[in-house]
Order: structure tokens, then C-alpha cells, then sequence
């Protein structure tokens, strides 16, 4: 697990780095989104809240 979650900060950092140098040589504005969410479980259910 612990190799799971290295391995995906790892991609999404090489991801990251890929998008800052094509903007820096792409001819357009540099934008971006941001989506922050969070899950938690109900008490008792099989079910999820998403805030």
C-alpha cells in the first residue's frame, strides 16, 4: 500500500511538471481549476457523504 502511494505522488508530480513546461513555451494564458472535496463515511451505513 505504502509503495501505491508513493508511486501516485510520484505521477502526479511528473504529471505537474509536464503541464508548467509546456505552459512556459505554449503561446497562451496560464489557468488553472481547483476541485477541493471531501468524503466522509455515515455512522451505521455503507454509505459516503461528499462536501
Amino acid at each position: 500500500m505504502h509503495a501505491a502511494t508513493i508511486t501516485g505522488q510520484v505521477r502526479s508530480l511528473l504529471r505537474q511538471t509536464t503541464l508548467d513546461a509546456a505552459c512556459s513555451v505554449l503561446p497562451t494564458e496560464t489557468g488553472g481549476t481547483l476541485v477541493h472535496a471531501r468524503l466522509d463515511p455515515v455512522d451505521g451505513s455503507p454509505h459516503w457523504t461528499l462536501t
